[in-house]
């Protein structure tokens, strides 16, 4: 593959794994997405890569979010041809602990952001 060719979005992207994948994509001469919650550090991750990534913040559980995050990046690069959900929360509680059970909208928080459903 050639990635002078790649234009990657990536969820999760202002750190952790989704960071990783961003800077080696970028290496590698490919044009990034940097979607995350976490503006700071995204504006500033993008900023760092320069011409060749835009930052969007993105909440993934949000269809109107994702469709304007698509928009903005064919907006600047044309196309998009590789997706990378790397987005994922976790939550402290046990789904059966000391207090009871998870409760249903924290439990359904973290399938949302984890799986990306928008």
């Amino acid at each position: 593959m050639n990635h002078k060719d790649v234009v990657a979005l990536v969820t999760g992207g202002a750190s952790g794994l989704g960071e990783a994948g961003i800077l080696e994509l970028v290496k590698k001469g490919a044009k990034v997405v940097v979607i995350d919650v976490d503006a700071d550090k995204g504006e500033k991750l993008a900023a760092n890569i320069g011409a060749n990534a835009i930052f969007v913040k993105t909440d993934v559980t949000s269809k109107t979010d994702v469709r304007q995050t698509i928009q903005k990046a064919v907006d600047a690069f044309g196309t998009i041809n590789v997706v990378v959900n790397c987005a994922g929360v976790v939550n402290p509680g046990k789904l059966i602990g000391r207090k009871g059970p998870l409760p249903l909208d924290a439990f359904n928080k973290v399938l949302q952001i984890n799986t990306a459903v928008a």
